[in-house]
């Protein structure tokens, strides 16, 4: 019997390669031509005082021209600084504006100049390109740049400035490397409402350079629920050539022809699923989540939490030493969070440490309560000045497969938002494990303001649910894995389980049992974004799609984490996305 497994504002989008920039500069000429020939049809009318006429004419045209070549030119000019830094094997790190070193290009005092010449190699003119470094890059994950591009024709000139950022792996609401060539997605149990992406890697045979379809079930009949719910160039990309279409049952090797078809499956239509797609490395170590959440602090000892803190300050995240029990997040308050944090001493007794941070008053509280050999408490409150980086780290898993309800649950706490609506104090959170550690998921993680929902129990679009967007707190997960466990604290069967927050895990996301009893669990709700090396399993159907065990899975997108993502979250390395761009009257420098 087959496996099925659900997977878990408008950006420019930078795209690769020098054809767009080759495209432009053929662009260029053709409007020379054109606007040349404009020039000579009116010189070739003068008489009778049309010659001064026609002498002004050919000026204004020729003006034009060059206006328009050195727009283009300097549009040129960013495109092939993009280009640049996506081809640097890691974000430059200057601190003080450069010069990139471009094809062709030469320096030119503190900018690096590209001449541009024509079909029947004359020059139409230069773009010159200079590179600023934001500020905040050395202490951030996500690098940014302003790319400012001079372009020159004639006695014309015209400035543009690109904002850029590395893209962050929350920027997505699936991402798998790894894919099953027997594992299916199915119209009707699978849903996607955001940008997607498989590098298509065969998982049993992760060596082979050939890219693996994704198998998709869909049904031509009736109104089906579409798989694909994002309206945008992103709704599925794929290294793969192809998708393994299969209509109405499995083996039955159909593609959707018909616009209708196509519509039944991707709301934005054919144009939104492509094949093709360049490969997007995954991370493979939690480094990064690590240093933030230490700090200058060192590892304790034994088991037990650390707050880093400097003249009663905090000065970098929480990390946590040792193996963790259970994980419960809840929200004291509208904009207060707590993590209790149960661990078990080296002498089997109970050590809980509890971390509130409190974004209205701008303090940290932690206690620890130790259960001493006579089974007596110790608590120990200290309180800090300020909040922590975000970044929650543990060395060691949280849960495991042992007793029922062992591992995370809980409640994300609201930003804390002024009288005027305004957000004074985001709470941004990066729950992160060893690269060789797992979460284990004993119930749900939500945020405490949840999104508002249509009749049919989907989210509104973020631009329709201005009290979610504003208040909501954000979460990103990384992991070796996350798995959703068998059964809760009671011991019953563990279902509809909803995470609010963005995973990112090394290894899969996926129930500890997809066939747990053969029964069915109802649905695993991803309110942000699901990324695996190995996609996950989720449940199993019958050969015309029938679910008969395991989870049902739908993915909701989160836009703030694209250009917002959790603190210190991985990014997709040389991928960049351009945040503003503007025509400007002077350069910075």
């Amino acid at each position: 019997m087959p496996k099925y497994r659900y997977k878990s504002k408008r950006r420019f989008k930078y795209q690769t390669g020098m054809a767009m920039v080759a495209a432009m500069l053929t662009l260029f000429m053709v409007m020379t031509v054109a606007l040349i020939g404009i020039a000579g049809t009116a010189a070739g009318h003068a008489n009778n005082g049309a010659v001064v006429n026609a002498g002004n004419g050919i000026a204004m045209a020729s003006s034009r021209m060059n206006s328009v070549q050195a727009f283009n030119l300097a549009e040129a000019g960013e495109e092939y600084a993009l280009q640049w830094l996506h081809d640097q094997s890691a974000p430059p790190s200057n601190t003080a504006a450069f010069a990139p070193s471009l094809w062709s290009g030469t320096v030119s005092g503190d900018r690096e100049v590209v001449t541009v010449y024509s079909a029947n190699n004359t020059s139409v003119g230069t773009f010159s390109v200079k590179i600023y470094p934001a500020t905040a890059n050395p202490g951030n994950t996500q690098k940014a740049y302003m790319i400012e591009s001079v372009g020159t024709s004639g006695s014309n000139s015209q400035i543009l400035q690109a904002y850029v950022q590395q893209d962050s792996f929350s920027k997505y609401s699936y991402f798998s490397n790894d894919e099953y060539n027997n594992a299916y997605w199915v119209q009707g149990l699978s849903q996607f409402d955001g940008p997607m992406h498989d590098n298509s890697v065969n998982v049993y045979d992760p060596s082979s350079p050939t890219p693996v379809p994704e198998n998709l079930l869909w049904f031509d009949y009736g109104n089906q629920t579409p798989i694909y719910n994002w309206n945008g160039p992103d709704a599925y990309s794929s290294v793969a050539s192809s998708i393994a279409w299969q209509d109405d049952y499995v083996g039955n090797y159909q593609a959707p022809t018909t616009t209708a078809q196509w519509l039944s499956i991707a709301v934005g239509g054919a144009s939104t699923v492509s094949t093709g797609a360049s490969f997007i490395a995954m991370p493979s170590s939690s480094t990064i989540q690590q240093t933030a959440a230490l700090g200058s602090a060192s590892v304790p000892s034994s088991t037990g939490v650390v707050v880093p803190n400097s003249g009663g300050s905090t000065s970098a995240g929480i990390y946590i030493h040792g193996a963790v029990n259970n994980m419960i997040l809840s929200a004291p308050a509208t904009a207060s969070q707590e993590i209790e944090i149960d661990q078990t001493q080296s002498n089997g007794k109970a050590l809980k440490t509890y971390v509130t941070e409190n974004l209205a008053s701008n303090q940290t509280t932690v206690t620890v309560d130790t259960t001493n050999s006579n089974n007596s408490v110790t608590a120990v409150t200290n309180t800090y000045t300020g909040t922590t980086n975000g970044v929650v780290y543990s060395d060691g898993s949280i849960g495991s497969n042992g007793p029922p309800g062992s591992g995370l649950s809980g409640t994300i706490a609201n930003n804390y938002v002024n009288g005027s609506g305004n957000i004074v104090t985001a709470n941004q959170m990066t729950l992160a494990t060893s690269s060789n550690a797992n979460i284990y998921l004993n119930g749900s993680v939500k945020y405490l303001t949840q999104r508002v929902e249509d009749g049919n129990g989907n989210p509104l679009p973020e631009t329709e649910d201005s009290n979610y967007v504003t208040n909501a707190g954000t979460l990103g997960v990384v992991t070796n894995s996350v798995i959703i466990d068998d059964t809760n604290s009671s011991g019953s069967i563990l279902d509809n389980v909803q995470m609010d927050g963005v995973m990112l895990a090394y290894n899969t996301i996926q129930p500890n049992n997809y066939a747990y009893d053969l029964a069915t669990r109802g649905t695993f709700t991803v309110n942000g974004g699901y990324i695996a090396n190995q996609e996950g399993i989720f449940g199993e159907m019958t050969m015309t799609g029938q679910q008969i065990a395991g989870f049902a899975d739908h993915y909701h997108y989160d836009e703030r984490l694209a250009d917002k993502p959790p603190p210190f979250y991985p990014t997709t390395g040389s991928e960049y996305d351009v945040l503003s761009w503007q025509r400007v009257s002077s350069v910075i420098q």
